[in-house]
């Protein structure tokens, strides 16, 4: 028969801290160069598709009034190259100020999206884009507009792991419009 002292005390053991310790170390090493970039990649797919979907409001803008055109303006990037773009700002056919609820007022009371407070650059060699009332792009060439939502930091672009950049793909006279990722 026995007697007392084989129940086992409250709590962990020393040796039973230690090797979990070093199993989450382990993990933590193994796993932490997989997570760099994450974040940025995720921001930088946000913002793209969040471009994408001002695009489709400025052309569905045009194609409600029925007349004239409907315009996304782009914005020089302050410190950057000729075709880099710091944000946008969306005006209706009558002239006036498209908005959303993402925009900043700035002066004049016209509202712009500025993306380069959130770390994103718009590569855009058009310094406008039209709509006209059927929802095709209009000028400013007879080819397709590619524009590219790359990451923007320390006064540059930066190059992100596997996805490079968003490109947002504007066919000419179409009302064809496409958000895809690139590699290089």
């Amino acid at each position: 028969m026995m007697t007392g002292g084989w129940w086992r005390a409250a709590g962990f053991t020393l040796v039973e801290v230690l090797v979990t310790m070093l199993i989450m170390s382990i993990l933590a090493v193994g796993g932490y160069p997989l997570l760099m970039g994450y974040a940025e990649e995720a921001q930088l797919e946000q913002e793209s598709r969040l471009i994408y979907q001002d695009l489709c409001l400025v052309r569905d803008t045009a194609l409600t009034v029925g007349e004239g055109t409907a315009t996304m303006r782009f914005l020089p990037m302050p410190g950057g190259g000729p075709d880099d773009r710091g944000g946008y700002e969306m005006i209706n056919p009558a002239g006036d100020n498209v908005r959303t609820a993402l925009m900043d007022e700035c002066a004049g009371g016209f509202w712009q999206r500025n993306l380069a407070s959130r770390s994103v650059c718009l590569v855009a060699t058009a310094a406008q884009l039209e709509f006209d009332w059927e929802g095709r792009l209009r000028g400013p060439a007879d080819a397709a507009v590619v524009l590219e939502a790359r990451y923007w930091y320390a006064g540059q672009r930066r190059q992100l792991g596997d996805r490079q950049y968003w490109a947002i793909r504007i066919e000419a006279n179409s009302a064809s419009m496409a958000i895809f990722p690139v590699t290089e």
